[in-house]
């Protein structure tokens, strides 16, 4: 299973994040600043897009 989890530097985007991993899922994390990127990656997300404007969800989403 895999769970994308916008704005995953966030009070609920951690919650839910740590919550995935506990439940064994595969997380892509979605954050806009490598301080969150690092907020996310201590989280446990196992994929991290730092984007701003439209997500390129191509890529990292078919992995």
């Amino acid at each position: 299973m895999s769970v994308l989890v916008h704005g995953a530097a966030g009070g609920v985007g951690t919650a839910v994040t740590q919550l995935a991993v506990a439940l064994g899922a595969r997380v892509l994390a979605v954050v806009s600043s490598s301080t969150k990127a690092d907020v996310a990656r201590a989280c446990g997300a196992h994929e991290v897009l730092e984007v701003e404007g439209p997500i390129p969800w191509t890529g990292p989403a078919r992995r």
